[in-house]
C-alpha cells in the first residue's frame, strides 16, 4: 500500500526531525491547501508523543478561538444581506462594535427591516440566539485564566 503521507513525514525524518514533522503534521492536519494530507492514526500518536501536553492545549485552545472567529464572520455575512450593504462596508459596521452583544443588536436592527424570507429571518435569528448562548464561554475561553496544567517538560531545573 502505498503511504498518503508527504516525503517530510515519512521514514527517518520523523525521528530525525521530530519538531519539524510535528509542526508538518499540525499544518497538514488543519489545512486546506493542496499539500495538506490524511495522515494515520500512528502519525498522529508518534506527533503527540513529540508535543508537549502544553502545546497540544494551545493547539485546541486555538482552534476554539478561531472556530468563534467563523460564527462571528458569519453573523457579519447575514448582516451584509440583511442592509445589502456592499462587503467592506458591513463588515466595517458589523465589526465597529466591540462586543458581541452591539454586534448582535445590529444584526437583529438590521432583520427588522430586512426584505428576506419569513424562514430565512428565523434561520438568522435561531443561529444569532445559539451564538449568543455561547458568547459568555468564548469570553471565559479569550479573557480568563486558561492555561493547561504544567507538564514536566515544562518545569524548569
Amino acid at each position: 500500500m502505498q503511504s498518503k503521507l508527504s516525503p517530510p513525514l515519512q521514514g527517518n525524518y520523523i525521528l530525525s526531525h521530530p519538531k519539524q514533522a510535528a509542526i508538518r503534521f499540525l499544518v497538514a492536519s488543519i489545512s486546506s491547501e493542496p499539500f495538506a494530507v490524511t495522515t494515520s492514526d500512528e502519525i498522529g500518536q508518534i506527533i503527540s508523543d513529540i508535543i508537549s501536553e502544553t502545546d497540544q492545549f494551545y493547539h485546541v485552545y486555538g482552534k476554539a478561538l478561531a472556530a468563534w472567529g467563523e460564527i462571528e464572520y458569519g453573523l457579519s455575512l447575514w448582516f451584509q444581506v440583511c442592509t445589502r450593504l456592499e462587503y467592506n462596508m458591513a463588515q466595517n459596521l458589523f465589526f465597529s462594535g466591540r462586543s458581541f452583544s452591539t454586534r448582535s443588536d445590529l444584526l437583529f436592527a438590521a432583520l427588522e427591516t430586512a426584505n428576506l424570507d419569513e424562514k430565512w429571518k428565523k434561520v438568522v435569528v435561531e443561529g444569532a440566539n445559539k451564538a449568543g448562548l455561547h458568547s459568555a464561554t468564548r469570553n471565559r475561553l479569550a479573557h480568563g485564566l486558561m492555561h493547561p496544567n504544567r507538564s514536566t517538560d515544562d518545569t524548569m531545573d
